[in-house]
């Protein structure tokens, strides 16, 4: 199935929060300290599944979003996001567990009615409080990943996946046994053609939370250096290869710039070779 009919130009995937409208709808948030976010559960998130993805799924692809829970509904059992036909039957979801503090990636199956894989660990735990976190899931064709803030939790199996049936709807966050809205803080909700964009997020647009944690969580303490946002590191390279070259060098000079460059001074060269003797001046 093909990435380039369908997805946005730009970014390679579906921008959900796009394609639903809920910054119009709804409005925008602004806190000091973080980025603008939309708070839904007021009223149902659905739109039909051609409008959204009108070539479907491709058959690898990355999920990523950017929210918060809130009082209630870090311990509802929900949809985050799903696709489901006309009959109702589900084509493909994030459900977040919060009673077994689970999260769960499950679809059509190819020869059953349905795959899942189903990621708990106390890592995964930390995802159930009222600050902001982000979850990437990278599905591949026999794997699906999940990494939350920007860190990965685990890789399963899975089996294989039939094609979204589009004639349908797609929801954002309903709860699963009676499909109400559920109240939660939405900042970005994201879908990428490459499987391989959950392992590439950084979190640099994670949002302050509101809420202070005076001990750090599981993920906390596992957490690796803090990433410069401001600027990613480049590659390192030997002292030969930064050495400027002569072409470059040479444009630079005869581009009439000289006279706004500084080098340092080289090293004195050999002497020259001695001239022909002068004639006797009259």
């Amino acid at each position: 199935m093909s990435c380039d009919k369908g997805f946005l130009p730009v970014s390679a995937g579906f921008d959900l929060m796009d394609y639903f409208n809920v910054r119009d709808i709804l409005g925008s948030r602004d806190d000091v300290g973080q980025s603008s976010y939309v708070r839904l559960g007021t009223m149902p998130i659905v739109q039909q599944t051609e409008d959204v993805f009108p070539q479907g799924l491709p058959e690898e692809y990355a999920y990523v979003t950017t929210f918060k829970f809130r009082k209630t509904s870090r311990r509802e059992d929900w949809y985050l996001w799903q696709v489901y036909d006309k009959y109702g039957i589900p084509q493909v979801s994030i459900r977040l567990d919060g009673e077994n503090k689970a999260v769960e990636y499950n679809a059509a199956g190819l020869t059953k009615d349905a795959v899942r894989a189903v990621f708990k660990n106390p890592e995964v735990e930390d995802l159930f409080d009222r600050n902001w976190h982000k979850i990437a899931i990278s599905v591949e064709a026999k794997a699906v990943s999940l990494y939350l803030d920007c860190k990965h939790i685990a890789t399963l199996p899975l089996e294989e996946r039939e094609d979204i049936d589009i004639q349908g709807k797609t929801v954002i966050g309903k709860r699963l046994y009676d499909s109400v809205p559920i109240d939660f803080d939405l900042q970005r909700m994201m879908i990428y053609c490459d499987a391989k964009h959950a392992e590439l997020e950084t979190c640099c647009d994670l949002p302050a939370g509101p809420i202070a944690t005076p001990t750090p969580t599981t993920a906390e303490q596992k957490k690796g250096p803090e990433v410069n946002c401001s600027c990613p590191a480049g590659e390192k390279v030997n002292s030969a290869e930064a050495k400027p070259q002569p072409s470059l060098l040479n444009g630079f000079l005869l581009s009439g710039l000289s006279k706004n460059l500084h080098f340092p001074q080289g090293e004195f060269g050999e002497p020259g070779v001695a001239g022909p003797k002068g004639g006797k001046v009259t």
